[in-house]
C-alpha cells in the first residue's frame, strides 16, 4: 500500500504558507512606475512560466544593484511563488531575517522548508510567531519544521495545547483551525498513529468536504491502519481525487482482505456457515474485475478463495491459464494449487510443487513452512515414497528441536510447532505401519500434553490401527464430548462404528458431517462406506485342486449373496434411530456350496448344498442360520449355525454347528456318508502384530465314526513396513477318529506341527486401488500312530487386487506335499476369490 511519505514536506502549501505578498517597489535608479508594472505582472494565481518575465527582469537588476535589498525581498517571494525553493533559500542568505518585511520572511520561511533546511526554517517561523502568535498558518508552519527535525513530540504537545486551550467537544471544528488540523494529522502520520492521523484528516473533511488533500490524506491512513474496508469505502467515494489504479489498488486490497478473513472463519468454524465470508469473497472478486478488467492479481487471489472453498477444478483450471499466459506466479498462490493436486488425487504433481515452494521458502516464515512440509509428507504419501515422507518428518522434529530455547530458565514446555512436528511424526510412523515406534512415541508425548486433541485423536487413530477398534471409540467419544466440534472425533465415531456393524449409529453421524464438511474427502469416503454398507453384497469362493486332500474334497466352491440390512418395525423413514437391536443389523442371505474330488481308481465324486438364512451383526455379536439341503446324492437337510462373540478388544470366541458338512472325501461320498460338525474356537490378539488361537472340533460321520481334533496357533509379525510384511505362524494340530479302517482316511490318532512363513509386498497402490503379492512357505512335520513321520511342506503364490466400492479378488496357485499312512503324496491347486457389492 503507498505510505504518504512527507518526510522532506514538497507538498505545495500555497494557501498555508505563502500569503499575500506585499512587494516593495524599489527607490533606488530602477524607475517606480517600471518596477511598479513588473510587480502588477506577478499578482493572482500564476505559474512558473508566468512568473518568469518578472523573475528575470528582477535578476537583472538585482545584478545591477545588489545592494537594493527589496529587489532581493521580492526575488525571494516570487522564487518560492513560482516554485524554485532552491533559488529562493540561496537569496535568503544575502539578507538579515529580522530586518526583512514580513512577506519576505514568510516566503523565506516556507522556501527553507521545502528545501530541507528546518532549523534555519524553524528560526523564521519562531520571528514571524513572535509577531503574530495566533496566526494559523504560521504554528503549522513552526510544526512542519520540528517534524523535519523529527522532533514529533515536542510538535504534538505544541498542538495539542492549542487545540485544547479552545476545545469544545460538542462543536464542529472551526475553519481557522484547518492549517493546524492537517499539520497534527501529519505528525501522527510520522508518528505511525494511522488511526489518529486519518481521524486529522476527516476533521479536515468537516471544515472543507472538497478539500482534496484531506481526503486522500484519510484514505492512505485508514491503508495504513489496517481498516482496509474503511479505506476502500472512502476511496470509493472519493472517487474523483484518486486515479483508476489507485481505485482498483484498494478494491483488490479489500477483496484480498476478505479473502483473509475467510481464512480465519474456515479456522474457527466448523459449520457450512463457516464459508460464507470465503463466498462473499469470491463475488467481490468477480465484480472487481467486472469493474477494473481481470488482472492477473485478482486471478491469484481467486486462486486463494476456491482453495479455500475446495473448489480444486476451478483452481486447476485457472492455474493452467496462467502458466499458458506465461504468467510469473508467486509462491503463495503455487502453495494453494499444490493443494488443489492432492485433493483432486494427483499427488505426484502436488509433491513437485512443495518441493519447489520448501526449497525457496522464506527462512524468517517457520510457521508457513511446516505447514508445506507437512503437506508434502501426505503427497509422498499418497504417491508410495514411504522413506522421503519418513525422512522429511525427522527433518520437521529436528528443525523444531534446535528452536527449542535452551538454558536454567528455559520454559519446560515444548512450543507448538515442535509439538506438532512431533505428532506429525508420530501419525507418520502409524500410517507407515510402523506401530510399535508409533504407540512408543505417542505415549511419551501423552505425559506432556494429555490435554491436548490432536495428540488425543493420534492415539484413538492408533488404537484403531492396533486392532483395538472398541477402545478407539471410546477415546474418540471422549474426545467429541470434550469437543463437540471436532470432524475428526465424528469422522472416527462413525468410521469404528461401521467397521463393529453399529450401522444406525454410524449412519446418524453422517447428516451432520456431510452439511458442515461436504468437500471432506474422509466425509466424502465415509458417506461411500456408509452406502455400500446398505447395498447387497456377494462372495465367491473357489479351490480347484488335484493330489492328496484325503480328508476332506479336492476341490472346493461357494458362493453367497446377502440382502441389503433389513429395516424393521417400520423404520424406514427413520435411518437414525439407534435403538432398535434388530433394525439395520439383519441380512438375508443364499447360499451354495459344491464340492468335488476323485477318489484313488479314478472315480468321480461330488456333492452341492444349497441354503437360506438370515445373518445378525452387531458391535460384540454377529451370528448367522442357515437352512440347508443337498441337491444330489443323499438329498439331506441341514442347519449351519455361527456365533461369534467378541467379549473385548482382546478376546474372542466363536462355536459353529453344521448338520450337513459337504467337504468329505470322494470316496466318503461316493459311499453316501454325510457328517455333522462343532466347532468351538478362542482367540487372543495382543494387537495386529501378535494373535494367537485355539479350536476343538468334532465330526460325526454317518458311519459312526467320530473324529476329535484340535488346533492352536501363534501369529508373530516379524516386519512391518508400508510395503513389505512378513508373519510367522506356527500351527499345532491333533486329531483322533473313534474307529479305525474305513474307506475314507481317518488315521486313528495323528500330529502335525507346522510352520507358515507369510510374506506380502504391497506392488502397487493409488488410495483405494492397490495390488498385492503374497508368498506363503510351510515347514513341517507329521506324525501318524502305527506309521513313520515325515516331513510335510507347502508354497503358495497370490494376487489380490483391490478397487473402489469394496470390489476385489485375488487368485493363486500352490502346491504342496503330506505322508499319509507314510507315503508322501503331492497336491497341486489354484483358487480364485471374488467379493463386491451389487
Amino acid at each position: 500500500m503507498r505510505v504518504l511519505k512527507r518526510r522532506q514536506f514538497l507538498r505545495t502549501r500555497a494557501m498555508i504558507l505563502s500569503g499575500c505578498f506585499i512587494l516593495h517597489a524599489s527607490q533606488a535608479a530602477v524607475l517606480q512606475k517600471d518596477y511598479d508594472l513588473v510587480i502588477a505582472s506577478t499578482k493572482g494565481n500564476l505559474n512558473a512560466a508566468q512568473l518568469a518575465p518578472a523573475i528575470d527582469q528582477l535578476r537583472q537588476w538585482h545584478e545591477d544593484e545588489p545592494q537594493n535589498l527589496h529587489i532581493v525581498f521580492d526575488l525571494i517571494a516570487l522564487h518560492d511563488k513560482a516554485g524554485d525553493f532552491a533559488a529562493a533559500a540561496t537569496l535568503v542568505q544575502q539578507i538579515e531575517l529580522t530586518k526583512a518585511p514580513d512577506y519576505a520572511i514568510r516566503s523565506a520561511a516556507h522556501a527553507l522548508l521545502k528545501t530541507g533546511q528546518f532549523t534555519q526554517a524553524e528560526q523564521a517561523y519562531q520571528l514571524l510567531l513572535s509577531k503574530t502568535p495566533n496566526e494559523r498558518e504560521l504554528q503549522a508552519g513552526l510544526v512542519y519544521a520540528w517534524l523535519g527535525q523529527q522532533r514529533s513530540q515536542e510538535a504534538l504537545d505544541y498542538l495539542d495545547h492549542i487545540l485544547t486551550a479552545e476545545r469544545d467537544p460538542s462543536a464542529p471544528p472551526l475553519a481557522s483551525n484547518l492549517p493546524i488540523i492537517i499539520a497534527l494529522a501529519e505528525v501522527h502520520e510520522q508518528r505511525h498513529e494511522w488511526l489518529q492521523a486519518a481521524g486529522g484528516f476527516h476533521q479536515a473533511l468537516q471544515i472543507n468536504p472538497d478539500f482534496r488533500y484531506a481526503k486522500r490524506g484519510l484514505v492512505f491512513m485508514l491503508d495504513q491502519a489496517g481498516a482496509i474496508y474503511l479505506a476502500n469505502y472512502f476511496a470509493q467515494l472519493y472517487r474523483d481525487v484518486f486515479s483508476p489504479e489507485e481505485q482498483y489498488k484498494f478494491a483488490h486490497a479489500d477483496s484480498a482482505l476478505t479473502i483473509r478473513y475467510g481464512k480465519a472463519q474456515l479456522a474457527t468454524d466448523n459449520t457450512r456457515a463457516r464459508f460464507t465470508t470465503t463466498d462473499i469473497a469470491l463475488d467481490e472478486n468477480t465484480a472487481l474485475s467486472q469493474q477494473y478488467g481481470v488482472t492477473n492479481k485478482a486471478k491469484f487471489d481467486r486462486i486463494i478463495a476456491l482453495d479455500d472453498r475446495a473448489a480444486m477444478q476451478e483452481v486447476i483450471a485457472l492455474y493452467q491459464q496462467l502458466i499458458a499466459d506465461k504468467v510469473e506466479i508467486p509462491n503463495y498462490v503455487k502453495s494453494s494449487v499444490a493443494d488443489a493436486y492432492l485433493y483432486l488425487q494427483q499427488p505426484e504433481a502436488a509433491r513437485d510443487m512443495y518441493v519447489d515452494l520448501i526449497d525457496h521458502w522464506d527462512s524468517s516464515d517457520p510457521s508457513g513452512l511446516i505447514d508445506l512440509q507437512a503437506m508434502l509428507i501426505y503427497a509422498y504419501g499418497d504417491a508410495g515414497q514411504y522413506a522421503q515422507a519418513e525422512a522429511l518428518a525427522q527433518q520437521m522434529v529436528q528443525q523444531q528441536a534446535q528452536r527449542v530455547p535452551k538454558g536454567k530458565n528455559a520454559p519446560r514446555t515444548m512450543s507448538a510447532a515442535y509439538l506438532r512436528a512431533l505428532i506429525i511424526h508420530a501419525n507418520l510412523q502409524k500410517n507407515n505401519d510402523h506401530l510399535d515406534a508409533a504407540q512408543s512415541q505417542i505415549t511419551a508425548l501423552y505425559r506432556d500434553a494429555p490435554f491436548n486433541n490432536d495428540l488425543r485423536s493420534s492415539w484413538a487413530s492408533l488404537l484403531s490401527a492396533r486392532d483395538h477398534p472398541r477402545a478407539s471409540l471410546d477415546e474418540y467419544t471422549l474426545l467429541q464430548i470434550d469437543q463437540p466440534n471436532s470432524i475428526e472425533a465424528a469422522l472416527g465415531r462413525a468410521e469404528l462404528l461401521l467397521s463393529l456393524d453399529e450401522f444406525n449409529q454410524s449412519k446418524a453421524l453422517l447428516p451432520a458431517l456431510i452439511d458442515n464438511f461436504p468437500e471432506n474427502k474422509q466425509v466424502q469416503n465415509l458417506a461411500q462406506r456408509i452406502a455400500n454398507y446398505d447395498q447387497p453384497l456377494y462372495r465367491l469362493e473357489t479351490t480347484l485342486g488335484h493330489g492328496a486332500a484325503k480328508s476332506g474334497a479336492d476341490s472346493i466352491s461357494s458362493a453367497v449373496v446377502y440382502t441389503a440390512p433389513l429395516l424393521l418395525d417400520g423404520q424406514s423413514d427413520q435411518p437414525n434411530n439407534t435403538s432398535d437391536w434388530c433394525s439395520n443389523h439383519l441380512r438375508l442371505f443364499a447360499r451354495v456350496d459344491h464340492s468335488s474330488g476323485n477318489t484313488i481308481d479314478g472315480t468321480s465324486a461330488n456333492r452341492s448344498r444349497a441354503g437360506v438364512g438370515i445373518d445378525y451383526r452387531a458391535e460384540n455379536l454377529s451370528a448367522e442360520a442357515q437352512f440347508n439341503h443337498t441337491l444330489n446324492s443323499i438329498h439331506n437337510n441341514g442347519v449351519a449355525l455361527a456365533l461369534n462373540w467378541a467379549i473385548s478388544d482382546n478376546w474372542r470366541t466363536r462355536v459353529l454347528v453344521d448338520t450337513n458338512i459337504i467337504d468329505l472325501a470322494p470316496v466318503a461320498m461316493n459311499l453316501g456318508i454325510s457328517a455333522k460338525q462343532e466347532k468351538f474356537g478362542l482367540d487372543w490378539s495382543q494387537n495386529e502384530a501378535r494373535k494367537a488361537g485355539a479350536e476343538l472340533s468334532s465330526t460325526q460321520y454317518s458311519d459312526t465314526n467320530v473324529r476329535k481334533a484340535v488346533y492352536s496357533w501363534w501369529m508373530e509379525r516379524w516386519v512391518s513396513e508400508p510395503i513389505y510384511k512378513i508373519n510367522t505362524v506356527l500351527g499345532f494340530a491333533s486329531s483322533r477318529n473313534s474307529l479305525a479302517n474305513r474307506a475314507y482316511y481317518n488315521p486313528s490318532q495323528d500330529q502335525e506341527l507346522d510352520l507358515d512363513i507369510k510374506a506380502e509386498w504391497l506392488t502397487w497402490q493409488r488410495y483405494k486401488r492397490s495390488f498385492r503379492q503374497r508368498v506363503d512357505l510351510t515347514l513341517g512335520h507329521y506324525w501318524e500312530t502305527g506309521y513313520s513321520s515325515g516331513a510335510t511342506s507347502g508354497l503358495r503364490y497370490e494376487h489380490e487386487w483391490n478397487f473402489e466400492n469394496e470390489f476385489g479378488f485375488s487368485y493363486g496357485v500352490g502346491r504342496n506335499f503330506h505322508p499319509y499312512d507314510g507315503t508322501r503324496e503331492y497336491r497341486n491347486y489354484f483358487y480364485l476369490n471374488l467379493t463386491g457389492r451389487i
